[in-house]
């Protein structure tokens, strides 16, 4: 296979074996993928599923900026149902990705066409 090709869904375990390579890799835990790439070979990373609802994300928030993740339901019921829970019971974390002066307008603006921002972007107006 040819080193600039990607390497689609790689269990978090499986990372080391594929160092150097372009992929896109799963986790349930997203604070065991942070550990396991310790800050290497990030430049390869291209993709991070979350398979879960019930992991806590808060450790990609200080990591691996710039690279999209995305949340794939495998059971749509379960998932749906933690979602539906936490709306009922009000029991949602807001993590704030980053917080600017409305002075600083313009550079928020440049964080959001970035993409890939995990957490709100806050204009302070006061």
């Amino acid at each position: 296979m040819p080193t600039d090709s990607i390497i689609y869904n790689i269990p978090a375990e499986l990372i080391e074996g594929y160092r150097g390579r372009r992929i896109i890799v799963r986790a349930y835990d997203p604070a065991k993928l942070v550990s396991s790439l310790s800050g290497r070979g990030l430049e390869n990373l291209h993709f991070v599923q979350i398979l879960t609802l019930a992991a806590d994300a808060t450790a990609l928030a200080a990591w691996g900026e710039g690279v999209p993740i995305d949340l794939v339901m495998y059971e749509p019921e379960v998932e749906l149902a933690r979602l539906n829970k936490r709306v009922e019971t009000r029991k949602f974390e807001v993590p704030i990705a980053a917080e600017y002066s409305l002075e600083d307008a313009n550079k928020a603006h440049e964080t959001l066409e970035k993409g890939h921002v995990l957490g709100k972007i806050v204009l302070r107006v006061r």
